[in-house]
């Protein structure tokens, strides 16, 4: 099945997605149409809000240094310890050609299940964390530029109202 990402003004988007309940077949074959459409968008990470799924789900495929992308599928993901803060650019596929400077936590520790339901804990830092909080974010209903300054929030008002107006898909 091919899945298209909603884009801003989605009421998808801006609401707190359910918990996964059930894991089995129909989770892994959403986790496949995920990692589909992302990669499709050229993106790093997908939450399952983005596809009209609203449950707490998402995929990634972070860039590691020579290695391949670390992909890695989280249910029920929350964060349990933050340390440090850094700004770093921000974009998002359900929010094309905006990107800007968000503040997040440098190193967080998250609990979660993975796709078969086992509990997982990881600590994640730099741009895997960022990843991370960012689809979180998601999965709560929070986009990027809900977290950008009042003054750069202005600086893309009209962009964000177009995208809204026109129900944008990536």
């Amino acid at each position: 099945m091919f899945r298209d990402i909603i884009t801003y003004g989605h009421p998808t988007l801006h609401h707190r997605a359910e918990p996964v309940k059930v894991f089995g077949a129909e989770l892994k074959k959403l986790a496949d149409e995920m990692y589909e459409a992302m990669y499709r968008a050229e993106g790093v990470g997908l939450a399952a809000p983005q596809v009209n799924v609203p449950l707490l789900f998402l995929v990634m495929a972070v860039p590691r240094d020579k290695d391949e992308p670390l992909r890695m599928v989280m249910a029920n993901p929350r964060i349990v310890e933050t340390r440090e803060q850094w700004e770093y650019e921000e974009g998002c596929l359900s929010v094309p050609e905006i990107r800007d400077m968000v503040v997040r936590p440098e190193w967080i520790r998250v609990e979660y299940q993975d796709i078969d339901g086992k509990p997982q804990t990881m600590e994640a830092d730099g741009l895997l964390a960022r990843v991370i909080q960012h689809e979180i974010d998601h999965i709560n209903g929070v986009l990027f530029v809900d977290r950008l300054t009042p003054a750069r929030r202005i600086r893309w008002e009209s962009a964000l109202k177009k995208l809204a107006q026109n129900g944008v898909r990536a």
